[in-house]
């Protein structure tokens, strides 16, 4: 019968009273921690309170991040903390580490905890003040990220790479649609001899990166404070490829194209773009819009449409056409 059949999880939700005692060992906290779930979503977070504080645990799907990953993470906000940037700070636990993990029905899971940000997410009331803010935020984080010692092992974020090992899963998605299907494709191919080319290019310059930086990634507080949040994906890439991240975020909300204007003019008061560095805007624009098609489709049934606020196939059928005639592929 079918109510014997036991299926499987893709995205389980880890009990916050079991996740609060485990917490309190490792970090000798007050037993009067309350864990309560906060937020699902790519990956999911934890209030942490008690009388006299407030934290915050993000707990990592399994098989998503390996602990060298995370932990370059957590020096890579340590590193922008003690340099001035507004960042989540992750807390060491008693045993002098980063990231813990435990055993759920999925397999290991990766945790950590990190103070509490205040403030108002950026896209609820983005603003044309704070949006150029951000931009010399980021244009003062890509300077200080070439002081940071990159490693032999970390992660470097190969678009091209993520979009090819994707397509199975976004012809799952847009199987029915055979044009934009043999369309993702073609531009998948195009995309994939840029990026080559750009590897071989000195003046795009790199280093460690936010990785997804968007309208929903920076807290708010009083006009003032500004925190940029989710470092999940970061790792090595183009600065220049960074940025298009947060101007593709503009265009796909349908906000004021003044909100990047001003970012750019904030971000080049502090740090000038070369030629080459403006060039790649139109096919790393295009680069990060197709990665996010194909992210989407690989983990929709972990993640779900709402959460990645998803706007609708046709509205991606026309937005990668039009970005690939900017980008001069079509």
């Amino acid at each position: 019968m079918t109510e014997n059949n036991i299926l499987p999880t893709a995205h389980s939700t880890i009990d916050a009273n079991a996740l609060g005692q485990l917490i309190t060992k490792l970090y000798d906290f007050n037993k009067d921690l309350v864990c309560e779930l906060l937020h699902r979503g790519m990956n999911d977070f934890y209030l942490l309170r008690s009388k006299d504080m407030i934290f915050v645990a993000q707990v990592w799907r399994p098989n998503t991040k390996s602990k060298y990953d995370l932990n370059r993470q957590m020096e890579f906000l340590t590193f922008l903390h003690k340099s001035g940037i507004r960042v989540p700070i992750p807390k060491k636990n008693i045993s002098n580490e980063w990231v813990f993990s435990f055993h759920s029905i999925e397999g290991k899971r990766y945790a950590s905890v990190f103070n509490f940000v205040d403030g108002e997410v950026f896209s609820k009331n983005p603003t044309i003040n704070i949006s150029k803010k951000m931009g010399i935020i980021f244009g003062n984080l890509h300077n200080f990220s070439e002081s940071f010692d990159l490693k032999v092992n970390d992660k470097h974020i190969k678009r091209e790479q993520n979009i090819y090992n994707s397509l199975n899963d976004l012809e799952k998605l847009v199987g029915h649609r055979k044009d934009d299907l043999v369309f993702y494709k073609e531009i998948a191919s195009k995309i994939n001899s840029i990026y080559k080319l750009s590897y071989k290019n000195n003046n795009l310059r790199y280093g460690m990166t936010h990785g997804d930086f968007h309208i929903h990634n920076a807290f708010v507080l009083d006009e003032k404070e500004i925190t940029i949040m989710d470092f999940d994906a970061c790792g090595i890439d183009f600065y220049a490829q960074e940025i298009m991240s947060y101007k593709w975020s503009i265009e796909k909300n349908s906000l004021d194209k003044k909100l990047w204007d001003v970012f750019l003019l904030g971000y080049d008061s502090v740090r000038t773009l070369n030629k080459d560095e403006i060039n790649s805007f139109d096919a790393f624009l295009l680069g990060k819009e197709l990665s996010y098609l194909c992210g989407f489709a690989k983990a929709i049934n972990a993640i779900g449409h709402v959460s990645f606020h998803f706007p609708g196939l046709d509205w991606f059928s026309k937005s990668l056409r039009n970005h690939s005639k900017l980008a001069k592929l079509i």
